[in-house]
Formats: structure tokens, sequence, C-alpha cells
């Protein structure tokens, strides 16, 4: 078996309902992250900001990197019924924080 499907094939018995690949690298998307943070749509997160070169460029983090895995796992979409005036949290708020769950 070829190792892409390999890996893809171990993802989804994991749980994780989507894997790509890339190539290592600054990525072209990265102006649109440099607008995005210019624009203050990042609030109070200023990690974001002082983190946006690894953002733009895995290899910064990680110079031997030849190629990315991205995988995601799904939020709980269940919601289940609220009460009159009760504010919903948003899904990914709701389970475990992916950060945790990632490492």
């Amino acid at each position: 078996m070829r190792l892409k499907e390999s890996l893809r094939a171990e993802a989804k018995s994991l749980g994780f309902t989507r894997i790509g690949f890339a190539t290592a690298g600054e990525r072209r998307e990265s102006r649109l992250l440099r607008e995005w943070l210019n624009r203050g749509y990042a609030g109070g997160m200023d990690w974001l900001h002082s983190r946006q070169r690894e953002r733009a460029d895995p290899t910064v983090l990680a110079p031997w990197a030849k190629s990315l895995v991205l995988a995601s796992l799904p939020y709980d979409g269940s919601a289940g019924d609220l009460p009159p005036g009760s504010a919903r949290i948003a899904r990914y708020a709701r389970g475990r924080d992916y950060h945790t769950v990632f490492r």
C-alpha cells in the first residue's frame, strides 16, 4: 500500500474525517493571513500576530520538514435541547480542547 493511502486509512481508523498532504514551505495563502491580521480580525488573540511566521511557513518550526500531513476531527454537533432564553455555545467550545486532542 502506498504511504498516502496507508496514512489515510490509519487516520480514518482514528476518527479523523479528512486528511490531506502539502509540500512544506511558505504558503501562498500567507498573504491572506497578513491581511486578516492587519484588519484587526484576530481580536484579543495576540498570539496569532506573534506566531505569524510559523503559520505562514511551517519550516520555521521544523526546517527539516519536506511535507505536511493535515488532518481534521469533527466538532460535536449536538446542541441538545436548550431552555428558552439560554445561550448557545459555539460547537468548537463544547467538547474537549482540540489542542489537547491533537497532541
